[in-house]
């Protein structure tokens, strides 16, 4: 037994002795110093050795990472000194970043993000966002930012407790400075025309808006509401900005002293009823994305009149959005890609033959037509909306082609209109084998009688 004990006893007192002549190699890379021990042989490091290195960071930059064997060291650092035991091979890294000066021109500029941000020291890479109180009493609006001297007309606009600001977000690469070039103009309206819904800015209805004779909608609204300005018989200028998104239905309906509007590149919808009977309105400046007309939306104006009696159509950025109702004879020009809400409404032609570049039929594009018998609907179509053939009395039989993905609701309906006239859809004739995912469930609200997988001309 005691044999047994001396045996495991010179066991560990060899493993002991091992353990300590054992020795490690220690790198370092490029910005690290040693501080201590001064005589450490770099390749024979041996165990437990307590070594201090100093971080030289060069005076243009920070530090990016520091790790040892992989492992983030950074919250170690001790004003430039990093101390630590050897218990292996270690291998200490230090990767740097640059870092600029940032400059705010504009005594009310600030940084919203980061917080506590060094402004003479940005990290390279550092996402920063600075802030401007837009006085919108003072009737200010932000034109542009400036950093460096470059123009920025693109930033957002936040609505905080009844406060506007103006947000500029950019990522450092170079010394920056940032200035922001700030009007007045007596048009823009003060800040009880505004609601927020979210992050969006509303030019809201007020009672107070049938005095404006002019006015100017800020970059920041985003949206004006229904009925706005409906009725506003002395608004005789308006004019509409970049930032605008959305204009909801019967917005400017009823101005009869507008008669001009520019319409911006951010529009793409122009809702019902929008600039309905502004009958002076005679010039319509529309920009590059509108594409979706709601009913009525330029009903009686002489713009839509002009544009009809002198093309026999309206068409805007390749949607069809009114013909001469009159007309018995009319071929949708090769090159139509939406028609129009109501496009056809009330039309006298018996026959209609769609062209291949048109993808979508919208709402009652050809309600209303009651002289329609025969209509061709092409493999490019994808899009039928809501009531599209509503009230064709003469309407029997149609195609639809296995292109159609979406059909909205009651498509064929037919009321007695006029009095004493039958529901008039027989036969719908589906490509499609059976009824698509995206066809409203009351698509054949006429309960038509539907031939599935049809194959026939």
């Amino acid at each position: 037994m005691k044999r047994k004990i001396l045996f495991i006893i010179l066991i560990l007192i060899y493993s002991s002795c091992s353990e300590k002549d054992e020795t490690f190699k220690l790198t370092l890379s490029e910005g690290i110093v040693l501080v201590e021990p001064t005589t450490l042989d770099f390749n024979k490091v041996q165990r437990g050795t307590r070594v201090t290195v100093f971080l030289r960071v060069p005076d243009d930059k920070s530090i990016d990472t520091f790790t040892l064997n992989g492992v983030d060291k950074q919250e170690s650092i001790k004003d430039s000194y990093y101390t630590f035991f050897t218990n292996g091979n270690t291998n200490i890294s230090i990767t740097f970043k640059k870092y600029f000066k940032l400059n705010l021109l504009n005594e009310n500029l600030y940084i919203r993000k980061p917080e506590n941000l060094n402004l003479d020291k940005v990290k390279d890479g550092e996402i920063v966002t600075v802030r401007i109180k837009v006085n919108v009493e003072n009737s200010e609006y932000i034109q542009y930012f400036k950093k460096n001297e470059t123009a920025i007309e693109k930033f957002n606009y936040e609505l905080e407790e009844d406060k506007i600001y103006a947000d500029l977000t950019f990522t450092m690469e170079e010394k920056s400075d940032i200035d922001v070039k700030i009007s007045t103009d007596k048009q823009i309206p003060l800040p009880p025309f505004y609601d927020v819904n979210g992050n969006d800015i509303i030019f809201a209805k007020r009672e107070i808006a049938k005095n404006l004779e002019d006015i100017l909608i800020p970059n920041f609204v985003t949206e004006i509401a229904y009925g706005a300005f409906e009725n506003c018989s002395q608004l005789n200028s308006v004019v509409l900005q970049d930032g605008l998104k959305k204009i909801n239905s019967r917005a400017f309906y009823q101005c009869s002293g507008l008669t001009s509007i520019n319409i911006p590149d951010g529009i793409s919808h122009i809702e019902t009823s929008t600039f309905q009977e502004c009958e002076n309105l005679n010039s319509i400046t529309i920009g590059a994305n509108l594409r979706y007309f709601g009913e009525d939306a330029f009903s009686g104006t002489p713009w839509l009149d002009n544009q009809i009696s002198s093309n026999g159509e309206c068409i805007v950025n390749n949607t069809l959005v009114r013909i001469d109702r009159t007309k018995t004879s009319y071929q949708i020009p090769q090159g139509v890609e939406i028609i129009a809400t109501n496009a056809f409404f009330g039309c006298q032609l018996a026959e209609i033959d769609i062209p291949d570049s048109v993808t979508i039929l919208d709402n009652e594009a050809f309600s209303g037509c009651n002289k329609l018998e025969s209509i061709h609907i092409p493999e490019s179509v994808t899009t039928i909306g809501d009531f599209a053939f509503m009230i064709c009395p003469k309407l029997k039989t149609i195609i639809i082609p296995n292109s159609v993905t979406n059909i909205g609701s009651k498509i064929f309906f037919v009321i007695p209109y006029p009095p004493g006239t039958q529901p008039a859809i027989e036969t719908i004739k589906c490509r499609a084998t059976s009824q698509p995912e995206g066809w409203n469930d009351k698509w054949n609200y006429s309960n038509a009688t539907v031939i599935w997988g049809y194959t026939g001309d």
